[in-house]
């Protein structure tokens, strides 16, 4: 899985071609705002999108997440949490996760309310980020909690990991460093 995830990645960077949508024009409901914020506001900034989740075998990624952002918070990089229970491993509500993300893991980063990431009812956020005829870039599969996904700070899908590269992982951190 690992050198799937490599694979993929520097396949992507040398794909051209699909006119895609801009991941600007998309929103999120932050929990800590308790609002709906477009993603415009991280223009600019590397973005490292994350579904997660407090059940299962990777949840101490979480924690991971935290260290990943304070590390590179300052050269430019936004980590988004996005529970989600499509893989079962998160089945309390929002305001259980608020408190569970921001008291019990201590979290910094912004954190989406519950979404879903596969299936038809899937949040926009993660149709763009799935399809290459949104994302202009590639298809990404979504097989589990903790599939990373890094956006450069054009808006452009770069790459994504997934669960098996946990976020402090030389490679993620690699690539996050050597992208615009």
């Amino acid at each position: 899985m690992y050198k799937l995830g490599l694979l993929i990645f520097f396949l992507s960077i040398f794909q051209t071609g699909v006119k895609a949508q801009n991941i600007y024009n998309l929103s999120v409901f932050l929990l800590k705002e308790d609002s709906l914020v477009e993603l415009s506001r991280f223009q600019g900034k590397k973005i490292l999108i994350v579904n997660t989740a407090t059940g299962g075998s990777n949840a101490s990624q979480i924690l991971q997440m935290q260290q990943l952002y304070n590390m590179l918070k300052d050269s430019g990089l936004v980590v988004i949490a996005c529970p989600s229970n499509s893989f079962g491993n998160e089945p309390v509500d929002s305001v259980e996760l608020e408190e569970k993300y921001m008291n019990d893991f201590n979290l910094s980063f912004p954190i989406t309310n519950k979404i879903i990431v596969n299936g038809p009812d899937r949040h926009p956020l993660y149709n763009w980020l799935r399809l290459k005829s949104l994302n202009g870039e590639f298809n990404c599969i979504i097989r589990s909690d903790f599939t990373k996904v890094l956006i450069d700070s054009n808006g452009k899908l770069v790459g994504f990991f997934d669960d098996t590269i946990n976020p402090l992982d030389e490679v993620l951190i690699n690539t996050i460093r050597a992208i615009q």
